[in-house]
């Protein structure tokens, strides 16, 4: 029975992906796939490039295929919110400097978070 991991990252082809199977370490390149020989009660998971947290797998069948992919969700809501705050940035014609130096400050250091902790999933493939 093999457990099925496919590292889809179409945006960094040079961004690795590291899988742990009962902690030994597999590395992945985008577009590669790794088959794992797995019985129930393995630990299974993987972490995407040096500055993201480290996500296990939770399977129900030895026999499933998932993919790592980037949080697509998390970049749109990110990049629409950053379009509306140019737009108000826009319409307020004297913006205090400190004030939009602060927000954006704020605003990467946000992002850079969400996407330390949720910036890459694994989805079951069906």
């Amino acid at each position: 029975m093999t457990l099925k991991i496919i590292y889809e990252n179409p945006t960094s082809m040079r961004l690795k992906a590291n899988v742990w199977h009962n902690d030994q370490l597999h590395e992945l390149a985008a577009g590669e796939s790794l088959e794992l020989p797995v019985n129930r009660g393995d630990r299974v998971s993987f972490k995407v490039g040096r500055f993201s947290a480290k996500h296990t797998l939770s399977f129900q069948s030895p026999q499933a295929t998932f993919a790592i992919q980037p949080n697509k969700t998390l970049q749109t809501i990110y990049f629409a919110v950053v379009f509306v705050l140019v737009m108000a940035l826009f319409f307020v014609k004297n913006p205090n400097t400190v004030v939009v130096t602060v927000g954006v400050v704020i605003g990467l250091i946000g992002y850079e978070a969400l996407m330390y902790f949720v910036g890459y999933r694994a989805r079951p493939r069906h």
